[in-house]
């Protein structure tokens, strides 16, 4: 599918992302390289905001996900939701989150990757969040973002 250019938002298009529920027993190898992608990514920005000599290891970061991927995915609605965000039918990236207090929702992961910037693909993953979080009765919501 050739995207359209939405003239009403300027630098983006009318084709709109698909979200897939994350399952594990079919997803795991494309989760895993989106984690380990979003981690390599988080950790170097990390390094370069703190100034540090390195980052962490491309080894201790797939240890770190391979850790935490069953977690990562465990939580079904109304609990939580864990999504691959696809957008002209390639893998653009993933999003989800998980209520962590009766009422209170967690976001998780929201992650584009570099070659689907600019598409606003952050801004409808967050809505679709929120969405979430409100249909599963959720009254807030927080995340937890790096300072860069």
């Amino acid at each position: 599918m050739t995207p359209t250019p939405d003239r009403n938002r300027p630098g983006t298009t009318a084709v709109p992302p698909q979200f897939r529920l994350a399952d594990l027993s079919v997803d795991r190898a494309a989760l895993f390289g989106l984690t380990v992608e979003y981690m390599t990514w988080v950790t170097q920005g990390i390094a370069d905001y703190e100034q540090a000599a390195e980052a962490p290891s491309v080894a201790s970061v797939e240890r770190y996900v391979a850790e935490g991927l069953e977690q990562m995915c465990s939580k079904r609605p109304p609990e939580g939701a864990f999504y691959l965000v696809e957008w002209n039918d390639a893998l653009a990236g993933m999003c989800g989150l998980r209520q962590i207090a009766p009422g209170v929702a967690e976001f998780k992961r929201i992650y584009v990757r570099p070659s689907h910037r600019g598409l606003r693909l952050g801004e409808a993953m967050l809505q679709r969040l929120i969405d979430d979080a409100v249909a599963f009765g959720c009254e807030k919501a927080v995340l937890d973002s790096a300072p860069f």
